[in-house]
């Protein structure tokens, strides 16, 4: 090893904090705010947190009613859970430019890729949303158990 590479700078403290500020994939967003417009859907899989998810990217809207309508009322806060959105929605035509749920994933047909194989391991798979600030990497398409 040369004397130079022994010199590398350490990173500054500002260095740090913009990349622990970094903003998301830019063309995951544009990928996510295309679905979110429509009724399309896309499968994909995410990196986020050192794991593996993988499902069918979704609008919020249809995330809410398939949860909706896998749930029903077996689950007795869901009328408050449906409410709560229903807030958000009335929010967000008041600043469409920043509704509340900006910035947020929705997956539908999820599973959390573990050493134990697909979690959960059967059909018709789970509900996910998450930060899309939160996602280090992704690729299209859905992994699949062989």
């Amino acid at each position: 090893m040369s004397e130079e590479n022994n010199n590398m700078p350490e990173p500054s403290d500002d260095y740090l904090a913009e990349r622990a500020a970094a903003q998301p994939d830019p063309v995951l967003g544009l990928l996510a705010d295309s679905i979110m417009a429509g009724d399309s859907s896309l499968q994909v899989t995410l990196t986020v947190g050192g794991s593996l998810v993988t499902g069918v990217l979704v609008s919020r809207t249809k995330w809410i009613n398939d949860l909706m309508d896998h749930y029903g009322e077996a689950v007795a806060y869901m009328d408050g859970f449906a409410r709560a959105w229903s807030k958000m929605d009335a929010e967000a035509e008041q600043n469409p430019a920043e509704p509340a749920y900006a910035g947020f994933l929705h997956l539908v047909e999820a599973r959390v890729v573990s050493p134990a194989g697909f979690l959960p391991n059967g059909d018709p798979g789970a509900f996910w949303r998450g930060r899309l600030s939160e996602v280090q990497g992704w690729s299209l398409g859905v992994l699949q158990a062989t």
